[in-house]
């Protein structure tokens, strides 16, 4: 069988345009090594096909090899990680968002610094009113005191009710802004993103060229939305992936986004649903839902608070209930309704605050009797005291339960992100490793083109005599 003299000429170039597209390929990877999303690549050396000489197709046929051919680059993604670092995302973003609101929930009792204008400083000083009116039955100043403290007791508990809402209401507005149905919500630009990425990768892969940069941007966008929720990729034939998002099945298919979804787990006016409970949401939004939707930890907290107000009024009322000065309730209070509402409403009865003179003191008919004043100073530390130390307890649980939660998951994550990146980053010892190799192929197939080169002129210049 007659073989061109050029085959081994054709065999180097192949050599040489391919070294050439691998150190091309190494420079791409130096440059983006601190791009974010971006993946490693590397090129796919791929045998020709071999020139039969002699024989037949067997295996004792007698081939010649006619090069090497760069027949695609690949991106180092490992679904694995990537499953897993995703899954670890949505953990973490939870615990970190539950530990910056329980902070700040801890904070709104003001409790940790001794703060004189915590409840607990506001009671004790309440308690010590009513001894200094057992001790000064008819001191009008002293009766005053017992209704000053008292409101400002009771506005306290009145304000930290509101701030608890006012919490809540801030997390209600973070899990809207996020879920917006439209331009500037995070999950919706997301998915808009990811179905147009989608598209653009279906037509890539039916063309057949490259598209590792949108690959490197999906992979991207999908890392983002596993922190809001937890997410679940289905690879599709045509390149393209499903996007599962909280238990929402779907919500991206292909280039089409299912939007709005619906469910039963919802918080606040804004935004969209999600099926199940909090727990299965995951991800900062399944925080949120935890944390300030219904029947969540603010929730329990206000109605913990509801308690305490309740308590305080129940047990001074149980016992001014007998005074003989005509206002028998120092408290009133507003029960039922949303968690919250008694905390909110809780005041000093309005006739001894324009009456002071009339602050109940006994139960009997004797002006200089202190009987209820003792009850009452005898409070402390009792039922309406312990009942608001289980709430800071309660809270300073929910806060260093949230804290060692978001430090666990976050090393966690760490841990799992640094695999991630060992395999699917750029390592630069590598790629300086690579550069040598390629450079040294590259010079090689060059040799073996210019050796050709002088054969065949030594060859031409003979020919020619």
């Amino acid at each position: 069988m007659y073989v061109s003299s050029f085959l081994s000429l054709q065999t180097a170039l192949s050599g040489v345009e391919a070294a050439q597209e691998e150190l091309n390929t190494t420079g791409n990877n130096i440059a983006n090594a601190n791009t974010a999303g971006y993946e490693d690549q590397t090129v796919t050396l791929t045998q020709t096909s071999p020139l039969t000489i002699a024989g037949d197709q067997s295996a004792n046929a007698l081939q010649l090899g006619t090069g090497v051919n760069a027949s695609g680059v690949a991106n180092a993604s490992n679904p694995y990680l990537d499953t897993a670092a995703r899954t670890q995302s949505a953990a973490t973003s939870s615990a970190n968002t539950m530990q910056s609101y329980t902070s700040q929930l801890q904070s709104l009792l003001g409790e940790n610094n001794n703060n004189k204008g915590a409840i607990s400083s506001e009671l004790q000083t309440f308690w010590g009113d009513w001894n200094s009116l057992s001790n000064n039955p008819q001191n009008a100043g002293a009766a005053q005191s017992v209704i000053d403290d008292g409101q400002t007791l009771a506005q306290g508990i009145n304000q930290l009710a509101g701030n608890i809402s006012n919490l809540q209401s801030q997390a209600q507005t973070q899990y809207s802004n996020i879920t917006a149905d439209a331009p500037g919500g995070q999950v919706y630009d997301d998915v808009t993103q990811l179905a147009s990425l989608n598209h653009q990768i279906a037509q890539a892969t039916q063309g057949g060229y490259g598209d590792n940069q949108l690959l490197d941007q999906r992979n991207a966008v999908i890392d983002d939305l596993s922190g809001l929720a937890s997410v679940q990729v289905t690879n599709n034939p045509d390149g393209t992936v499903n996007l599962s998002f909280g238990g929402i099945t779907n919500l991206v298919q292909g280039s089409t986004v299912n939007w709005p979804a619906s469910g039963t787990t919802t918080l606040g006016s804004g935004g969209f649903s999600f099926p199940g409970t909090a727990s299965s949401v995951g991800g900062t939004l399944g925080a949120l839902l935890s944390f300030a939707g219904s029947g969540g930890t603010l929730d329990q907290v206000s109605g913990q608070l509801d308690g305490v107000a309740t308590q305080l009024a129940t047990s001074v009322n149980s016992l001014t209930a007998t005074s003989t000065s005509g206002v028998t309730a120092f408290f009133t209070l507003t029960t039922g309704g949303a968690p919250g509402t008694a905390a909110a409403s809780l005041a000093v009865n309005p006739t001894l605050v324009a009456n002071p003179s009339e602050v109940p003191v006994t139960a009997t008919t004797n002006p200089g009797a202190n009987d209820i004043a003792v009850a009452v100073s005898q409070l402390s530390g009792g039922a309406p005291d312990q009942a608001y130390g289980a709430l800071v307890e309660t809270v300073g649980g929910l806060a260093q339960a949230a804290s060692n939660n978001a430090t666990n998951e976050t090393a966690l994550a760490t841990q799992i992100d640094n695999q991630r990146q060992s395999v699917e980053g750029v390592d630069m010892n590598q790629e300086m490793a690579n550069l040598v190799q390629e450079q040294q192929a590259y010079e090689a197939s060059a040799k073996v083109m210019s050796a050709f080169s002088t054969m065949m002129s030594s060859l031409m210049s003979v020919v020619g005599q």
